[in-house]
């Protein structure tokens, strides 16, 4: 899995190909829900292993399309989605939502499921020379704090 340093090079290659090109580019910001309880409660190494089964989770969402799939910070992971419209990602977005379901990692802790879930900011546009890759994170940052803002477990997004 890609660290943030790739990540932050991958997404400013990509936002140069799709200025060029004219397409979409999407990014999905995806944080654990109530990470620190399950840490507190199963351990810090059962708090390892749940991340990498995340992990696993999301690289299988994303299988079907070219993406990258990159740990963002502690809890957090980002996944960029070249050449996708907002309705393409918002698919993806869904099957990552169902992989990390599937997967039945049990989080009792949480006070919104028995099951460990995931809160998805989701945000896509056609670069421009005006905009940067940063006012992309932004965005799928401000979606993301949204998805937590309305409950957490969903996914919330914005073109």
């Amino acid at each position: 899995m890609a660290n943030r340093r790739h990540f932050n090079q991958c997404l400013q290659q990509q936002w140069q190909n799709c200025l060029k090109s004219q397409q979409g580019l999407a990014l999905i910001l995806l944080d654990v829900d109530y990470f620190k309880l399950y840490n507190d409660h199963y351990g810090h190494l059962a708090g390892d292993d749940g991340l990498q089964r995340i992990a696993q989770g999301i690289q299988q969402g994303v299988e079907a399309v070219e993406g990258l799939v990159a740990r963002y910070g502690g809890e957090e992971f980002a996944v960029i989605l070249p050449r996708l419209s907002l309705e393409e990602a918002i698919t993806v977005a869904k099957l990552i939502q169902r992989a990390i379901a599937a997967q039945n990692l049990p989080h009792t802790p949480s006070p919104i499921s028995q099951l460990i879930t995931l809160s998805i900011g989701l945000a896509s546009q056609i670069p421009t020379p005006e905009t940067t890759p940063d006012q992309l994170i932004q965005n799928a940052d401000q979606s993301l704090y949204e998805a937590k803002r309305l409950g957490r477990n969903q996914i919330c997004y914005e073109s």
